[in-house]
């Protein structure tokens, strides 16, 4: 149980910085004529910093082999959730790879959205572990 508590640690802590990430090093571009075809508008991503590529080329590679030991322990525990898990995972790294166009308006709405996968991730495999 003390690697599955150190899991969902490593989980808090890597949305900590993902916040930061976020709110800090990325910024939004509204995406002219969009409200033509997307109600509120949608926006793309501006080019990060040498700086902010640097961290998210980090911020990544966290996330991708924190998201497998997550992974792994679904697959263990015979979750009927894995498929869940394996979306929101691809939603999450979508939003920390910026190449996607973003459908709200500021980076606080953007975390919300990834704060909200990384929060379900924890709790299927905290689910599959009480099980």
């Amino acid at each position: 149980m003390e690697s599955v508590m150190t899991l969902v640690q490593f989980y808090l802590e890597l949305e900590e910085k993902i916040k930061t990430f976020i709110t800090g090093q990325s910024a939004l571009d509204f995406f002219e004529g969009s409200t033509a075809v997307v109600e509120g508008g949608a926006y793309s991503w501006r080019p990060l910093s040498s700086a902010g590529a640097e961290i998210q080329y980090k911020l990544c590679k966290e996330y991708v082999e924190l998201a497998a030991q997550g992974r792994l322990t679904l697959e263990q525990k015979e979750s009927p959730y894995l498929k869940t898990f394996d979306e929101s995972y691809h939603v999450a790294l979508g939003y920390l790879y910026q190449q996607d166009l973003v459908f709200v308006p500021t980076l606080e709405e953007v975390f919300g959205i990834l704060k909200k996968e990384i929060d379900l991730q924890r709790f299927l495999i905290i689910q599959a572990l009480a099980e």
